[in-house]
């Protein structure tokens, strides 16, 4: 008799046939086999069912390995007005920004469509998404920093006292980059706390290596954007009309355009933290006054 070879193979699709076929007596399969073993050169594949293996789940520092991986991610300007990144979005980095938040009331409203429709000749402005007055510049930081810079950020701003801000004059500021200019309303406060803000934030930042704020900083507000450098496109003549009309308009509605400031906010992706201030007897005035 020819020899013959018993060959076993084991597989998951070879397992899903088998719990598919008809049962067999034990009589009937030893028949079976006795009958293929005496046809020559005949092979007989026994298959056995490979046992189910669960895997055991991946630890988080596994997983989190290659989470933040650095792949730059296209930028389409259509998508959102034309607009072009300050600095190029890397997967794994979150834009955060330390500001006072400022609330479009109906006055600032009014003033803001006095301004455009004055402008309208020489540029078409578009309005703020959101309206602020900065206290750092816009940085991209690491998922793993999130915690410990805001943790740092409320520890500075405990013991900070709230305060108010006035608008006195408007002007033009173009990007860095000459790719959008902003039409702002400059800001002042009534002691240099603002200042002691950006100090506060600037402390924070070196400890990540994060760039500080402009020496010198102008605080204001924008109010309203559009592409490209257009300030040369101005007469200054326009420019000191504007700032007539600026003017009058304040002392008009000097008690609805005051910015209280009894927060610091944070916003890093999609995150927003808040930061409360203390109350203060200048503060308090302020409120019974308005």
């Amino acid at each position: 008799m020819a020899s013959t070879r018993l060959v076993e193979y084991s597989g998951s699709s070879e397992s899903e046939e088998d719990e598919t076929e008809p049962l067999e007596s034990t009589k009937d399969k030893r028949k079976n086999i006795e009958n293929e073993l005496q046809q020559p050169n005949n092979v007989k594949k026994i298959r056995k069912k490979s046992p189910v293996k669960e895997l055991l789940p991946l630890p988080d520092d596994i997983k989190n390995l290659y989470k933040e991986t650095e792949n730059l991610i296209g930028d389409d300007p259509t998508q959102h007005d034309g607009r072009i990144r300050s600095f190029p979005h890397l997967e794994g980095n979150w834009a955060t920004h330390i500001f006072i938040e400022v609330e479009l009331n109906e006055d600032l409203f009014e003033l803001q469509q006095l301004l455009f429709s004055q402008l309208k000749p020489y540029t078409e402005l578009k309005p703020m998404n959101h309206y602020h007055i900065s206290l750092s510049k816009t940085v991209a930081i690491r998922h793993h920093w999130i915690q410990p810079l805001t943790d740092g950020l409320s520890k500075a701003f405990q013991e900070f006292s709230r305060t108010f801000c006035t608008f006195h004059t408007v002007n033009f500021f173009c990007n860095e980059e000459k790719t959008r200019t902003f039409l702002i309303l400059e800001v002042n406060s009534n002691t240099d706390i603002l200042i002691n803000y950006i100090d506060e934030v600037d402390k924070v930042f070196k400890e990540f290596n994060l760039p500080p704020f402009y020496t010198n900083p102008s605080f204001h507000i924008s109010i309203g954007w559009s592409l490209g450098n257009i300030i040369p496109d101005v007469p200054p003549s326009i420019l000191s009309d504007i700032q007539h009309q600026v003017t009058n308009f304040l002392s008009e509605h000097m008690n609805h355009l005051i910015i209280p400031v009894d927060e610091i906010q944070c916003r890093t992706g999609n995150k927003l933290f808040r930061f409360p201030l203390k109350s203060s007897a200048t503060f308090q005035k302020l409120k019974i006054h308005r």
